[in-house]
């Protein structure tokens, strides 16, 4: 009697670990994007809590200089390049998060842009859009 395994079980065992692997890979990578994204846009609650509690007190959007206060000062997340203000008015606040290329290939560069709408009883909605950032990747509030 032989102890051991046959070269057709092991050459099946490897074409089952193989076909898990080509499986499982993908959605992995999947997943470490959206928890990048995720990490991203935790941070930019920080600048949401900032403009609603300026629109609240000055009835108007902050500054670009505010803005940027809050951006030297948030040293926490690495994955944000750059934050702009866009065309602030009366009633909406824009602003537009650039990534930065130090993280996954399919967010590297790309923009999230967050829109602060205040209606004239005073109530506010936070849109969230990204036209460059996959919908796969993104949460189902920026979709």
């Amino acid at each position: 009697m032989k102890n051991g395994f046959t070269l057709v079980e092991l050459m099946i065992v490897i074409t089952v670990i193989s076909i898990l692997a080509v499986i499982s890979v993908p959605i992995y990578q999947s997943y470490l994007v959206r928890s990048q994204v995720i990490n991203v846009i935790s941070h930019i609650d920080t600048y949401k809590t900032f403009i609603n509690y300026t629109y609240s007190q000055q009835g108007s959007c902050p500054t670009q200089t505010e803005i940027n206060q809050i951006y030297n000062t948030e040293s926490i997340n690495s994955y944000i390049k750059s934050v702009r203000l866009t065309s602030p008015d009366k009633n909406t606040c824009n602003i537009l998060f650039e990534l930065k290329n130090n993280i996954s290939h399919r967010i590297a560069n790309k923009h999230i842009n967050y829109n602060l709408t205040v209606s004239d009883n005073d109530s506010s909605n936070w849109t969230c859009t990204s036209t460059d950032i996959g919908n796969i990747y993104l949460p189902s509030d920026c979709q």
